[in-house]
């Protein structure tokens, strides 16, 4: 399925499947992910979407099928094609004896000049940068984590519960900057969330993952208003 258009996926997935010894996490996934679009990824607590989303992104290496970021395979993926990438996880951790300013210039190192400033994503976190990331808040943290996954403008971004510890004003403000982002510079973006109200103004697709498979995907042009909540919630009940 394209619906975005493009010819190309820069993110393709095919029967990929992830398992530590008995236990079977992910099994059979295949999706892929086009410019433009955002692709909202469903499910309870415990089906796999972190663990589907960091195989994705290359964090941890799957079992078993193929992962494709921009054409290459993700074990082989080269520095021009990683530093498109960005990647939320789902709790920011680490550097905390480091102060935010500090954090902020040594991973901007790593990008060109070009890709070190987002002006209006800056102004949205509105952090402190004198202070050390541990003095940081939850929600403080995850803005953090957010400017340095997209601070660099990638075209592929992988988004774990990005907003979970967020005001409400704060998360439309934050999705409204992600839907620009993926308009103006074609990204492809993958996001979970429980929060799936605020998934449906920005989402075009809807991926329900259960028990480590994908078992519906819906287009947004196919649901009503609150159609994509309720049928989610009736999905995951009635399979469980």
């Amino acid at each position: 399925m394209n619906p975005s258009g493009q010819d190309t996926a820069l993110l393709r997935c095919r029967t990929v499947g992830k398992f530590y010894g008995e236990a079977r996490i992910l099994r059979e996934i295949s999706l892929d992910l086009y410019p433009g679009e955002i692709v909202a990824l469903l499910g309870p607590n415990g089906a796999g979407k972190s663990t589907l989303l960091t195989c994705l992104i290359g964090l941890i290496l799957a079992n078993t099928g193929d992962i494709e970021l921009f054409g290459q395979d993700i074990q082989q993926l080269d520095t021009q094609n990683r530093i498109q990438t960005g990647f939320v996880p789902q709790e920011f951790s680490g550097f905390s004896w480091m102060r935010v300013k500090q954090l902020l210039e040594l991973i901007a190192g790593f990008y060109p000049a070009s890709g070190r400033h987002w002006k209006k994503l800056e102004d949205w976190a509105d952090l402190d940068s004198s202070k050390k990331v541990q003095e940081l808040s939850g929600g403080q943290r995850q803005r953090l984590a957010i400017v340095l996954a997209m601070r660099h403008r990638p075209r592929l971004l992988i988004l774990d519960e990005p907003v979970s510890q967020l005001d409400p004003q704060a998360r439309q403000d934050f999705l409204s900057l992600l839907q620009e982002h993926a308009l103006e510079h074609e990204a492809a973006v993958l996001l979970s969330s429980h929060i799936v109200s605020d998934l449906e103004r920005i989402c075009s697709r809807f991926l329900v993952l259960h028990h480590g498979r994908i078992i519906a995907e819906w287009p947004r042009e196919t649901l009503q208003p609150g159609e994509a909540e309720s049928r989610f919630l009736a999905m995951t009940r009635d399979s469980n």
